[in-house]
């Protein structure tokens, strides 16, 4: 009698050790998952924050510059005036978000990888 009871519970104990086996499996490819992700969004906001840091930025600072000095004479209505500080301002937004985005997904990165 006391064979099938220790029986019984050394299968249990099977069971539950290959269920926790398989759920460190999963979670292991899960985050290798996240990781892989995290690592292409830094990328891709390191790449984007090369082109505004050599283009976009300065070319909305010459934008603006471009456009007071045209205002000033006369050339441009106000209107264009404010159409131009506009986009040259997207541009900046733009260029912040992104650092923004970077900069978390180098916290995620981190994190996944447990600094």
């Amino acid at each position: 009698m006391w064979f099938w009871t220790y029986r019984s519970q050394l299968q249990a104990a099977t069971a539950r050790s290959e269920a926790a086996g398989y759920q460190l499996q999963t979670q292991r490819l899960e985050l290798s998952s996240l990781y892989e992700q995290a690592l292409a969004d830094t990328r891709k906001f390191s790449a984007s924050l090369g082109y505004y840091e050599q283009t976009g930025v300065p070319q909305s600072g010459a934008i603006i510059s471009q456009s007071q000095r045209l205002f000033r004479a006369g050339e441009i209505s106000y209107l264009v005036l404010i159409q131009s500080l506009n986009q040259a301002f997207a541009i900046q937004n733009t260029y912040l978000t992104t650092i923004r985005d970077y900069r978390q997904a180098l916290i995620e990165l981190n994190y996944l990888r447990g600094e």
